[in-house]
């Protein structure tokens, strides 16, 4: 199972992108690449399962935010099948802050590990709070794997991972045709 931190993959990844790149970014290609031999050979018996996205929900009263992030849960949620959006709140304390994705993500994975629902996690994040969910799934018996950006970790989460990958520019290529998306966007608008 692969748990993907939200906050942390978009304002280290997406963010980046030009949003021609965005809109071509393929979700399930990039669950694949890392849920595989590509990003850990060591996965090479393993079953991707699952790909849990974590998520803040904008502000309703922010309307065009709240739509465009409610159909980009919807497109991740219902193009592809191993994908389930999880969500918590964004509170504006002069800055947008997520509240509650954290502790969402963890109850998740540690509810899944002590339910014996994967041996493997996968956690695309670098934020010192997953530190303790991380030990915790790993006192239960499973590996953790991480997927990380290498101008964004911390060296403690990084350092409790059993393997470790960076994510870095040359991902890009994961950038492939998605007529899903084109085609999801332009059902939604109409």
């Amino acid at each position: 199972m692969i748990f993907i931190d939200a906050g942390y993959f978009t304002n280290h990844w997406l963010e980046n992108q030009s949003k021609k790149e965005k809109e071509n970014f393929n979700f399930e290609e990039f669950s694949k690449y890392i849920g595989g031999r590509n990003a850990f050979p060591q996965l090479d018996t393993v079953r991707l399962i699952r790909t849990y996205y974590y998520d803040g929900l904008v502000d309703p009263r922010k309307t065009d935010q709240y739509n465009k992030q409610r159909l980009f849960h919807r497109y991740l949620n219902y193009s592809f099948s191993n994908y389930e959006v999880r969500t918590g709140l964004i509170v504006d304390q002069g800055t947008d802050i997520q509240k509650g994705v954290d502790s969402l993500l963890a109850i998740d994975m540690i509810n899944k590990a002590y339910t014996n629902q994967f041996d493997v996690a996968i956690l695309v994040a670098g934020d010192l709070d997953h530190l303790p969910v991380v030990r915790t799934v790993k006192d239960n018996g499973k590996e953790v794997y991480g997927a990380y950006y290498p101008e964004s970790y911390s060296q403690d989460l990084i350092n409790e991972f059993d393997a470790k990958f960076v994510l870095t520019p040359q991902i890009s290529n994961l950038q492939l045709s998605n007529p899903w998306y084109d085609n999801y966007v332009k059902t939604q608008k109409n």
